[in-house]
């Protein structure tokens, strides 16, 4: 039989093992939930000038539709053709007319803006008499 001091000793080297492990096993579930946590509010973030960014775009999308109503009350007949779009500076950005193109009564103006990698690309089918808007789309490509 062994002596009780032995018997202490063997347990309490076995105790500080054990106990280092656990602090371990603990110390890397903390740090994966704060790096996990942290990557979370970057991503949130970066979602966040994204649609910031989205929203830009249309603005400046708009208002190259805003410019060919104004044109097509100004002459129904205004027409922008597709092989030579035009670009209209809205402050220090830009957007396109791609096309417009009257027929009838109606005419269907496709414009497109970029912010920052966002686009939008609208397609406006407005009155060439009063400048209503009938339609108004976004659309993938134009």
């Amino acid at each position: 039989m062994k002596p009780i001091s032995r018997r202490l000793q063997a347990t309490g080297s076995q105790s500080g093992f054990i106990a280092l492990i656990s602090i371990l096993i603990i110390s890397f579930v903390l740090f994966y939930a704060v790096v996990s946590v942290s990557q979370r509010g970057i991503a949130s973030r970066f979602l966040l000038l994204d649609i910031e960014r989205k929203a830009a775009s249309e603005k400046l999308a708009e208002s190259c539709v805003q410019v060919v109503l104004i044109a097509i009350i100004n002459d129904p007949s205004y027409i922008v053709l597709s092989s030579s779009p035009v670009s209209v500076p809205v402050g220090p950005d830009m957007c396109t007319i791609y096309s417009v193109s009257p027929s009838g009564a109606q005419s269907t103006i496709e414009t497109k803006a970029v912010v920052s990698g966002a686009t939008t690309n609208l397609r406006v089918i407005a009155d060439n008499t009063t400048g209503v808007i009938i339609s108004w789309q976004e659309v993938p490509n134009l």
